[in-house]
């Protein structure tokens, strides 16, 4: 059975075969609270930002302002994780090789390879957001508890 990174979101939206979901910013742990953890929550702080909004591929499982868990298959993490960082990188790398060694004067020769390097960079950027809903498939699962119809007192 495959291990899943979980996350609460909250259900904004419900239409057919597909889901908008509300993340908000996680928390700190608890060892960056006391002081003994990677440092990473002080630069968190340092940059506050805007709860998360996506729309997933789902059955309506839910409605909308009931909460979900949405779980990511582990070696689904580093997959999107090369999608999303590793594409453009790639792309911006290979878009300055060619530019930087087939041009022979200065000033053009960077600006041909900073050209090149965004415009494969931004290819690899998008290549990697219409891969990524292919390749990683999250579990979503209600944790809200339904409404249940009214009892006619008689």
């Amino acid at each position: 059975m495959q291990e899943h990174s979980w996350q609460v979101a909250e259900v904004l939206a419900s239409r057919e075969g597909h889901l908008r979901l509300g993340f908000d910013r996680p928390d700190f742990c608890q060892r960056c609270r006391s002081g003994q953890g990677c440092g990473a929550g002080v630069f968190a702080a340092l940059f506050p930002r805007r709860r998360l909004e996506i729309d997933v591929h789902g059955e309506p499982l839910a409605t909308v302002g009931d909460w979900v868990r949405v779980g990511l298959p582990n070696r689904s993490l580093a997959l999107a994780a090369a999608l999303v960082y590793g594409l453009p990188l790639s792309g911006f790398v290979f878009g300055l090789l060619p530019a930087h060694f087939l041009v022979d004067s200065g000033p053009l020769r960077d600006l041909l390879a900073l050209i090149f390097g965004l415009a494969l960079a931004m290819a690899g950027w998008r290549l990697g957001q219409v891969l990524l809903p292919r390749q990683v498939r999250p579990v979503i699962e209600p944790l809200s508890c339904r409404p249940t119809t009214s009892r006619s007192s008689t």
